[in-house]
């Protein structure tokens, strides 16, 4: 009986989710034990509600009627799954953060991440999603978006920075999110801050627009 609890109310969680979301077994824990989880959820992929995408992860999936199959599994949403299984903290690193902020129409057949953990590889089909080992202090301290906004500037270098860059650096930063931009980077490297106030100002905002006082 408890087990079939556990399984109704693990099917009515991923029901109430988007369809592509990645799910860990110990995002149920609340649920029941690991070991009931497990089974749940392999009886919830025999159903054909979620599928084992790699050891450990199931997704809840999307059908393209376009397609007229199943979309494959974001890779983005991958890793951020296997960095909560492992409690890593991670940032979209290289090609892959110039992508997201729009700076690069090239997506790499390898997703790149920098992490605090070990230096790890994963197939997920014909991609490959890799996670590179930096300090913690690169990472950590800032929100996601500054993260994100730094490793791309990284990535691009500074012989690269120009205004069509910074434009569209621009466009992809929230109103709400400058003021922690540009607190959090404030001490990082002079060229990023730099490129970052830049951005700020391109983007129609002055000095006066953010809590935060620069120079």
């Amino acid at each position: 009986m408890e087990r079939e609890f556990i399984l109704y109310k693990i099917r009515a969680r991923i029901l109430e989710a988007d369809k592509g979301e990645i799910f860990i077994v110990s995002d149920f824990k609340d649920l029941g034990d690991i070991k009931s989880v497990g089974k749940a959820l392999s009886r919830l992929c025999d159903e054909g509600l979620i599928r084992r995408i790699m050891r450990g992860l199931y997704e809840y999936p999307q059908y393209s009627d376009y397609m007229g199959d199943l979309v494959a599994p974001s890779p983005e949403r991958v890793a951020l799954a296997i960095a909560r299984k492992y409690s890593w903290r991670i940032i979209p690193d290289g090609n892959i953060a110039l992508n997201l902020l729009g700076l690069s129409t090239q997506v790499p057949s390898t997703w790149t991440f920098a992490s605090n953990g070990p230096y790890r590889e994963f197939e997920l089909g014909k991609t490959k999603i890799k996670f590179v080992h930096v300090a913690l202090k690169e990472i950590s301290n800032m929100t996601y978006k500054t993260a994100l906004v730094v490793r791309a500037l990284k990535a691009l270098g500074e012989e690269h920075v120009n205004d069509k860059n910074l434009i569209i650096l621009s466009r992809k930063i929230e109103h709400s999110e400058w003021d922690n931009l540009l607190r959090e980077t404030k001490y990082t490297t002079a060229w990023i801050y730099n490129a970052i106030k830049n951005a700020f100002s391109i983007g129609g905002h002055d000095e006066g627009d953010s809590k935060t006082k620069y120079s």
